[in-house]
């Protein structure tokens, strides 16, 4: 009796041990986000999960609207960082009970505005508020359009483009600012840090965590105080209202499918126990863009840097294994490569580069945007979209002498189309035509240097 009480206790043991671990042969699929904060969080779990409990994961890029979709049909079963009552789309599956909010990350919450430089509120020390904007306009010139100001938005895509754009609406200042929005938060953020180290004007949207609001000083404009009622017309992309709301301060959580809480209650747990502190967070970010890293290996740093960090979410088995999958990594990485880096070298020159010949770079880049491209884009989305339909057609057929390869180019392009991307696709395609044409010129050139060159020839 008392050798099967035993053996009842060990079978009891054997399986608290082992009941976080994962279905290996239904991989746990990862929303892969694209700004800095995002990739982080998401290549941090990503290794916990892998090392700590033993799961196959895999990550899933995409938009972040079509990664929401998605979440609600369990398509995919975790996305790292939800800006809490931001998204239409999560709020409808938490009605429907498709998805569950889980965690709290980042200790007092995230926040967002529009921003201008310090060192231009210094200057103009008036510019606080919102009513102020229109005022100072011309403070902003959009190079593309220099009768209008600049306001950068965020990229298509993310929620906070839908209510930055419905504010510039109802604020009327869509009459004087133009919405401009950049392909990627890393473009984002390239922008911005761009204009601040050669201290030019700029009106921007941005949020915390982030690591520019640790390596820079932004000025908020004020806004009227968050009206909840409002707020939610300013998510909807068809908004017919006029309010103006301020911004809230999001709970910061992981958004996951309900059928992934039912089915792994363990690993719920430890998201609901992942939290950094704002300097922690936003510190991480920073080394991780100063150093040019991804977010796996920047997350892979913290971890073995913060082992008293992330020990207290992780059960003490889970925290072994990860501790003993990094230790072994480490040992690995040590006993061969030598620790070189020049990055902090070569991120200086560039900075001081963008600062010394910044606006020489900025006159050539505009004159090739004024001259050669923004004239292009006008006359192909001015040209009927049948005539550029059937010289795709033509173009296909001549290139291949293949019917249904022209019939393929001529659908693609009437499929964008009927998309709504027209006006992005002239856009695309002009860059595109612009940019072979200089690399022709080079082509020619680099053909002539070379048919004189038999040394050139050989080296090339």
């Amino acid at each position: 009796m008392g050798y099967f009480k035993s053996l009842i206790g060990l079978l009891f043991l054997f399986a608290s041990t082992f009941s976080y671990a994962c279905n290996v042969n239904s991989p746990i699929k990862i929303g892969a986000l694209d700004w800095e904060s995002g990739q982080f969080s998401t290549a941090l779990v990503k290794l916990i999960l892998q090392h700590g409990y033993q799961c196959n994961v895999e990550t899933v890029p995409g938009a972040v609207n079509a990664l929401e979709n998605a979440l609600t049909q369990n398509d995919i079963q975790i996305i790292t960082e939800q800006w809490v009552g931001r998204s239409p789309i999560i709020e409808k599956g938490l009605s429907e009970n498709k998805v569950k909010i889980v965690g709290d990350i980042l200790k007092g919450g995230a926040t967002q505005g529009w921003y201008i430089p310090d060192y231009l509120q210094q200057k103009y020390p008036e510019l606080t508020k919102l009513a102020d904007l229109s005022r100072f306009s011309y403070l902003f010139q959009d190079p593309e359009n220099p009768t209008k100001a600049r306001f950068l938005n965020c990229p298509t895509g993310w929620s906070c483009e839908i209510f930055n754009r419905n504010l510039l609406k109802n604020t009327g200042l869509a009459k004087q600012f133009n919405n401009v929005l950049p392909g990627t938060g890393a473009a984002l953020d390239a922008e911005i840090s761009s204009a601040y180290e050669q201290k030019k004007p700029i009106l921007f949207y941005y949020w915390q965590p982030t690591g520019l609001m640790a390596k820079y000083k932004f000025a908020e404009i004020q806004f009227p105080e968050f009206d909840p009622q409002c707020w939610q017309h300013l998510l909807q992309r068809e908004n017919s209202t006029s309010c103006v709301s301020g911004f809230p301060s999001s709970t910061l959580a992981f958004s996951v499918s309900a059928e992934f809480t039912e089915q792994y209650p363990d690993l719920i747990a430890l998201l609901s126990k992942i939290q950094f502190e704002p300097q922690q967070l936003n510190q991480a970010i920073l080394e991780m863009t100063e150093n040019k890293r991804n977010g796996e290996t920047q997350a892979r740093l913290f971890l073995q840097q913060f082992p008293e960090i992330w020990q207290k979410w992780l059960s003490d088995s889970a925290s072994q294994n990860l501790a003993k999958a990094l230790q072994t990594e480490q040992n690995s990485n040590r006993s061969f490569f030598q620790s070189w880096s020049f990055s902090e070298e070569l991120n200086q020159s560039l900075a001081n580069t963008v600062q010394q010949h910044g606006d020489k770079f900025r006159f050539v880049s505009q004159n090739i945007l004024d001259w050669l491209l923004i004239p292009l884009e006008k006359v192909l989305q001015q040209l009927p979209s049948w005539v550029i339909l059937l010289s795709v057609f033509l173009l296909g057929w001549h290139s291949t002498r293949k019917w249904w390869f022209a019939f393929a180019c001529g659908f693609g392009f009437y499929f964008i189309g009927a998309l709504g991307l027209w006006i992005p696709l002239m856009q695309t395609l002009a860059l595109l035509m612009v940019s072979a044409s200089f690399i022709i010129l080079l082509g020619i050139l680099l053909g002539i240097l070379m048919a004189c060159s038999s040394r050139l020839h050989r080296l090339l």
